[in-house]
């Protein structure tokens, strides 16, 4: 939803679409922004409100591909409406492509049974009706108020080019860094620090080291590549993963980013 409750003052989540997931409790929880650097990343809203991998503009939940007849043969319930093509399920019985069911008489859809041509699968959906019109208050109770500071924002990260590198013993390489997408302000500051430590998958702890030992970035530099030096001192396959300190970045998974040296 856009103006989202609890945002961080002039934050992106306060000035755009953000989609927040709250599992089984407060702390279980992640959200994206739909802004330039960010959306997408996971969805639960239709495909079609997500408009060629640049936008995001909400529309009818439901998107019809074919022209839709309204039935004759209807309930004393429900309205029928299927489309005016037709699917062969499993190779052999043919059904509308698309069929939907509302509640007679309004526009409050109650279910919808689509097929397609060769599958044996029929994906029926059923809709329930929370609110109409305005929504309900009681609805955004389920907000965390703290969800700008405690969920992961899953539109943050880091890059590097080249991730995987094949480095001789007594040699060195680089590796280009930066980040995914701004750092969050929190209480004024929007820096964030990352620094790397050894996997616990690597095969030898000691057998590379880094230069510098650590990047600062900030909501200026965020995209402006850094130069990571990794010196080679023994043979052994090494994972690094990063420490990330402030910006929102310590709620990012280490696991996500790491740099393997073969």
């Amino acid at each position: 939803m856009k103006d989202f409750p609890y945002s961080i003052p002039d934050s992106p989540q306060s000035k755009h679409y953000v989609q927040l997931l709250v599992s089984f409790s407060p702390s279980d929880c992640m959200y994206e922004t739909y802004e330039k650097y960010g959306g997408n990343f996971f969805n639960s809203f239709p495909l079609h409100w997500y408009h060629n991998s640049t936008s995001f503009k909400i529309e009818n939940y439901v998107k019809f591909d074919y022209e839709m007849v309204h039935s004759t043969n209807n309930t004393r319930t429900e309205d029928y409406w299927y489309s005016n093509v037709k699917c062969r399920v499993c190779g052999t019985k043919l059904y509308p492509c698309d069929e939907i069911y509302f509640k007679r008489s309004t526009d409050i859809s109650i279910r919808r049974i689509q097929s397609e041509d060769g599958s044996c699968v029929q994906q029926i959906t059923t809709y329930k009706v929370i609110s109409m019109s305005k929504s309900d208050e009681s609805l955004f109770d389920t907000i965390p108020k703290s969800w700008a500071y405690t969920c992961r924002d899953v539109t943050l990260g880091v890059q590097y080019e080249p991730q995987v590198l094949t480095i001789e013993l007594h040699r060195s390489s680089t590796v280009q860094v930066w980040l995914n997408t701004p750092p969050h302000r929190i209480h004024g500051n929007d820096t964030v620090i990352i620094e790397w430590q050894t996997s616990n998958l690597s095969t030898c702890i000691d057998c590379a080291t880094l230069q510098p030992e650590r990047f600062i970035f900030n909501s200026t530099n965020f995209e402006k590549r850094q130069e990571l030096v990794i010196n080679r001192v023994k043979a052994g396959e090494v994972i690094f993963v990063p420490i990330f300190h402030g910006g929102g970045y310590d709620m990012v998974l280490p696991s996500g980013y790491p740099i393997y040296i073969e």
